[in-house]
């Protein structure tokens, strides 16, 4: 079976200007001695503090929390705009860089050091070193017809290799392209300013039989830096556009080699009218209302969830303007279905109404409740009033049987004429160390305690019970549970850890069995590094829409275990390989 991955990928920064010289934390604010304050990050980017990608938040005491801040100048990975990193040069050596050999390193600042190339020489500094063919005018002596024509001047090329451009052939200007001739006449050997590569012109021969593309040049090519053409983007020239300009929230546009816009980045921002909620940008989005489902869910309004709820407008914030409609407490008008009472409005309640036998003055508590403190009155089961220990199924605190030292379970506390509380049913429940399993309310009751092995553990001693809890600390695997280690339990997997992963053992896809099992967890994207703590990288699965920790490989010698190989996934302008069944 073979797994098929789509990259997705979702970030989210946030972003505000407001200034206030307000002192409080967490209005949202940016007061004077705060580097954020809620949503509001002053403009904050991962980039002020050194790192490429990810999202800028807001901790609970108003300074900026940069976890989610990922990739920087030293991590060994070649992004942002470092010309190397740590060991990784993007494939540049001295070589390319036009030195005849030597060993390129990285500054601390993430570009070249060429120190060690320039004690090997270079093409251009007018010595003709043993891997140069010439050096400017000096052509060591070669000529045309040393390198075979018949005629014809040699030259020296940029990369001081011998440019035998024109050096000619006999029968140049016969009309007939032959030999080494790249052109002759108007025969131009089917070559055409479109099978060249550019996106309009005509060639033209020279007298030499080299084809001339001047004019094919004037009409630009797919790598001459300019966007021409159908090119969305060419290099750096990326026609002013960003990803705010496509409709997303943030992110880094960038051109392909084939000169189209990569979104990648764009995308783990999101779009208003995704139908995703992108906090900090947006609390809602169509159809997904976030934490702000309810009228409840109000947080400066106490509003009753009724038959009227938040709306999300097409700018992607809460709309709460029907929720008053609902009411709240504190409104002045009492809603029967939810208030005993509103302010001083208690309808026809009375103390005895309340609590029959009682007599005084009913007040209305601030969350629209019913205050029957000033009402005294007999032990009647309405209301525990000043005196009483207990009051028919009231208890102080609301007691029951589990404040008593017994499992909470069916029998409950009996109230002995509001003056005592009798516990004595309660011992129907049972309690921990009674050597009686009571479940739910107990994991193990000493002498019930289980086996490792029925816990889903390979080895230890038997589980220990302790308070009525089973301790595992005495149970334990024989295999290490890593990224991609073959597993029939979730038990077997606990070794992978150092993260904030829920672990799992994968043994069914899609209706389809994993071979052996897979030690995995569902991860969030390509961006999350918590699977590489256990050997892993995050990515996604189209079957069942989530992310999954994966192990890579290099080549089938990196899958040691039966029935697995190195698979090769190309997503977008990324390749990827993963050892699977």
């Amino acid at each position: 079976m073979k797994f098929l991955f789509l990259l997705t990928i979702i970030f989210v920064v946030a972003c505000s200007e407001e200034v206030s010289s307000s002192s409080e934390c967490g209005d949202n604010v940016l007061d004077v001695g705060e580097e954020c304050d809620g949503t509001n990050t002053g403009g904050a980017q991962c980039s002020d503090h050194g790192f490429y990608y990810g999202p800028v938040s807001c901790n609970d005491d108003c300074t900026l929390d940069l976890s989610l801040c990922s990739n920087s100048c030293g991590d060994g990975v070649l992004d942002g705009s470092e010309e190397c990193d740590d060991e990784k040069f993007g494939g540049v050596t001295c070589q390319t860089l036009g030195y005849n050999g030597g060993v390129l390193a990285c500054t601390l600042a993430c570009t070249f050091d060429v120190t060690d190339c320039q004690s090997s020489g270079r093409c251009g500094d007018g010595t003709i070193d043993e891997l140069e063919d010439c050096e400017g005018e000096d052509l060591n002596g070669s000529t045309c017809e040393d390198l075979g024509f018949d005629g014809g001047t040699l030259r020296c090329a940029s990369d001081c290799s011998y440019d035998d451009s024109f050096c000619l052939h006999v029968g140049c200007g016969d009309f007939i392209q032959a030999g080494n001739e790249e052109c002759d006449g108007t025969d131009y050997g089917g070559q055409s300013c479109g099978t060249l590569g550019y996106y309009g012109g005509d060639v033209t021969c020279n007298e030499n039989c080299t084809l001339d593309i001047s004019d094919c040049e004037s009409h630009g090519w797919c790598g001459d830096g300019t966007a021409n053409g159908d090119e969305e983007c060419d290099a750096d020239d990326l026609m002013d556009q960003a990803c705010s300009d496509l409709g997303y929230h943030g992110g880094a546009l960038t051109c392909s080699p084939a000169c189209e816009l990569i979104l990648t980045d764009c995308y783990s921002y999101g779009t208003c009218g995704d139908g995703i909620v992108n906090e900090p940008y947006e609390t809602c989005d169509g159809s997904s209302m976030g934490a702000f489902s309810t009228c409840e869910d109000n947080p400066t309004e106490n509003y009753y969830n009724g038959t009227h709820t938040p709306t999300c407008t097409p700018e992607c914030t809460v709309d709460f303007g029907d929720c008053p409609l609902n009411g709240s407490c504190g409104d002045g008008i009492r809603q029967a279905a939810y208030e005993e009472c509103e302010g001083a409005f208690l309808g026809s309640a009375t103390c005895g109404s309340v609590n029959p036998g009682s007599t005084g003055t009913l007040t209305c508590n601030a969350n629209c409740s019913f205050n029957t403190s000033l009402c005294t009155g007999t032990c009647d089961g309405a209301a525990l009033e000043p005196g009483e220990m207990c009051d028919g199924s009231l208890f102080p605190g609301g007691q029951d049987c589990g404040d008593y030292g017994y499992n909470p379970g069916p029998a409950a506390l009996t109230c002995v004429d509001c003056e005592s509380i009798d516990d004595s049913s309660c011992v129907s429940n049972g309690y921990c160390g009674d050597n009686i399993l009571q479940s739910p309310y107990e994991k193990c009751d000493y002498s019930t305690a289980p086996s490792c092995t029925s816990l889903g553990y390979e080895a230890g001693t038997t589980a220990p019970c302790v308070d009525c809890e089973v301790d595992t600390s005495a149970c334990h695997n024989t295999s290490p549970g890593i990224v991609g280690d073959a597993c029939t339990s979730v038990a077997q997997c606990d070794e992978f850890t150092g993260t904030t992963l829920n672990n799992m053992c994968l043994t069914s896809l899609g209706g389809s069995p994993v071979l052996g099992g897979y030690c995995t967890a569902v991860c969030t994207g390509i961006s999350d590094h918590r699977c590489a703590v256990n050997g892993g990288l995050c990515m996604p699965n189209p079957i069942n829409s989530l992310n999954y920790c994966m192990k890579p490989c290099r080549d089938n010698a990196d899958c040691t275990r039966t029935g697995y190989t190195c698979h090769m996934y190309i997503e977008g302008s990324g390749t990827y390989y993963f050892c699977m069944p």
